[in-house]
């Protein structure tokens, strides 16, 4: 590590310690100079553009999975069948923390049912995503 790259980092951790320069905004820069150091600067930009996307934004990516059920479904078992949710209990436990949105919106009711054609994404947490089609 040559001296320069040490005075920045000093004058970055001076700057959010006096919260002139967001801690996220660090983070950011970090995981992208450690990527690019090992895939690339084009692949070190398209994970922060990701990672902006989905986490930040919190939109829906399309290389989602698309999945089809012939009519609706009790979310629970939606979420089990598309192993979102080991099993009932688990389903059950996610839909009380608000973990499960279906089209952006939180789902609190558990006897809610997806209707395809009316409804078209599930999101549970933030990783399991998909796009459900009749």
């Amino acid at each position: 590590m040559d001296g320069t790259t040490t005075i920045t980092r000093a004058a970055q951790v001076a700057a959010i310690k006096s919260g002139s320069f967001h801690p996220m905004e660090a983070k950011k820069q970090l995981a992208a100079h450690l990527v690019a150091e090992y895939h690339g600067k084009d692949a070190a930009n398209a994970a922060r553009a990701f990672f902006e996307s989905r986490f930040q934004r919190r939109e829906v990516p399309d290389s989602v999975p698309v999945y089809r059920i012939g009519g609706d479904l009790w979310i629970c078992e939606l979420m089990k069948q598309l192993n979102f949710a080991r099993s009932t209990s688990e389903a059950r436990r996610l839909v009380g923390q608000g973990a499960v949105r279906v089209d952006g919106q939180t789902v609190t009711d558990l006897d809610f049912r997806f209707i395809p054609g009316e409804h078209a994404v599930l999101e549970v947490g933030r990783r399991r995503v998909a796009r459900i089609e009749r």
